[in-house]
C-alpha cells in the first residue's frame, strides 16, 4: 500500500508528526477494511493499493493509480463502509 501525500509543502515539525499520526491511523483503518472485505486474490498482499492523503483536509482516498479492478473493488467497498 503507497499513500501519496497531497499539498503538503511549506509543514512545520510539529504538523508532519500530526500528519504522520493521522496517515498511521488511516492505514490502520484501510488495512482492517482490505482484511475484512477484499476478494481472495487480493487478501495479505495490499501493494497495489495506492492512496492520495490530503493533508490540508486530512482526508484520503483511492488513488485512480491503483490498478483495476483493485479500484472499482475498493470504491464498492466504501460506499457499504462510509468514507474513510
Amino acid at each position: 500500500m503507497k499513500i501519496n501525500w497531497q499539498n503538503h509543502s511549506n509543514l512545520t515539525h510539529k504538523e508532519v508528526e500530526e500528519l504522520t499520526a493521522i496517515e498511521y491511523n488511516l492505514r490502520k483503518k484501510i488495512v482492517s477494511i482490505l482484511i475484512a472485505e477484499a476478494k481472495e486474490e487480493y487478501s495479505g498482499d495490499f501493494s497495489g493499493y495506492e492512496f492520495d492523503f490530503d493533508v490540508e483536509t486530512k482526508q484520503i482516498e483511492i488513488s485512480n493509480k491503483t490498478p483495476e479492478p483493485m479500484y472499482s473493488e475498493f470504491k464498492a467497498i466504501l460506499k457499504k463502509h462510509g468514507n474513510l
